[in-house]
């Protein structure tokens, strides 16, 4: 008698560091959007006397990096699913 909850995938080191790299992806290139948004804002405001200031460190790395990494997990994801 089959299970009701079986499946067919299996969860391999593979598929699980490639949904690891793209959920981090998402993770990093939203702190970086994020960071972006609230330094324009305040910036906008006039209330950024003695805040933060935009630095690429803080601000293009995480997009660069997680736009990468969400890629590269989201294609390597794939090749293991097709």
């Amino acid at each position: 008698m089959p299970t009701a909850q079986s499946s067919t995938d299996h969860v391999t080191p593979t598929r699980l560091a490639s949904a690891t790299a793209a959920l981090l992806g998402i993770a990093l290139a939203s702190y970086g959007g994020y960071t972006q948004y609230t330094i324009t804002a305040q910036v906008a405001a006039g209330v950024c006397d003695g805040c933060t200031p935009w630095h690429p460190l803080f601000v293009v790395a995480p997009l660069l990096v997680g736009v990468t990494l969400l890629s590269a997990g989201s294609y390597a994801f794939a090749k293991t699913t097709c």
